[in-house]
């Protein structure tokens, strides 16, 4: 193993599928993303545990609060042309969350706009594999 393979590790994220009232799932479109639609998502920080590290992401990217958080699934990228820093493996571990507030007030240094979705809309975007398969898990679950 080289010496820059030992100093490279997995980027731990959470990302969010966050369900309003009327079962839509709130998009943002990133600027990870080359301004892609993609789910609220970002990094577990060091001693942060999971649930919290979800919550708070979605709290600082859309101003929402959310409950009923549940794992929806684990997934992994690598190197992945969906984002506009591909050099990096991500450990993705998505949720599920409620809302009943619909005002979102998005961190513009993350995203540039936003929309509430239904799942089989969704499903006809590009979108990155990550939210891609979680749409696909949630669906699959009849959520």
């Amino acid at each position: 193993m080289t010496d820059k393979a030992k100093q490279m590790r997995p980027l731990v994220t959470v990302g969010a599928v966050i369900l309003n009232d009327k079962k839509e799932v709130l998009m943002i479109a990133s600027k990870k993303h080359f301004g892609k639609y993609a789910l609220p998502a970002g990094h577990v920080e060091y001693g942060e545990r999971l649930e919290d590290a979800v919550r708070r992401e979605v709290q600082e990217e859309t101003g929402l609060s959310i409950k009923g958080v549940t794992l929806l699934r684990v997934a992994e990228s690598i190197k992945s042309d969906d984002y506009v820093d591909n050099t990096k493996h991500f450990v993705s571990i998505n949720f599920i969350g409620y809302t009943n507030d619909d005002t979102v007030v998005l961190d513009e240094s993350e995203a540039s706009s936003y929309k509430w979705m239904l799942p089989s809309e969704i499903l006809k975007l590009e979108i990155d594999i990550l939210t891609r398969g979680s749409i696909e898990e949630m669906v699959k679950r009849e959520v």
